[in-house]
């Protein structure tokens, strides 16, 4: 999954920055809308969110892997190693939350509605530059943390 993430990051960098973008735009433009249509425009923006044509971007390019490329495909440790490094906001990648929010949505898609502990379009919002990213706690492998609630 990973391998996706590093290849998807730039696309999905400027497709949601053009998203969100289009998303400003209809806001300022548009009047209030009524209870029963903003139920529904919500519903059509956490689509727009969680899809954004994500699936048909990682078939095309699911096939790579870094790890394999690198021959480095049964180092656990390593891909921890890497893992805890992109998916750090606070790190020297130069990318911010981008890589976590990325990995964070892919989580979410995956998850049943119901057991989501917040939606796309809050995860969307939310700030994750305080986010912790520890390796080796407790035997997990990889653990990410905030001290803020979502």
């Amino acid at each position: 999954m990973i391998g996706r993430i590093v290849e998807l990051v730039s696309t999905i960098g400027i497709e949601h920055t053009t998203c969100l973008r289009q998303l400003d735009q209809l806001a300022r433009g548009d009047p209030p809308i009524s209870a029963p249509q903003k139920g529904e425009d919500l519903a059509a923006l956490e689509e727009l969110v969680v899809d954004s044509d994500l699936e048909s971007l990682e078939l095309l390019i699911g096939k790579f892997n870094i790890f394999d490329a690198v021959k480095i495909a049964q180092a656990e440790i390593r891909h921890s190693n890497f893992l805890a490094f992109i998916l750090d906001p606070a790190q020297s990648h130069g990318h911010g939350q981008l890589f976590l929010n990325a990995f964070l949505m892919d989580l979410l898609r995956s998850a049943p509605t119901h057991l989501r502990p917040l939606s796309p379009i809050e995860l969307d919002g939310t700030d994750l530059r305080g986010v912790e990213v520890r390796r080796e706690w407790k035997r997990v492998d990889l653990l990410i943390a905030s001290k803020e609630p979502p």
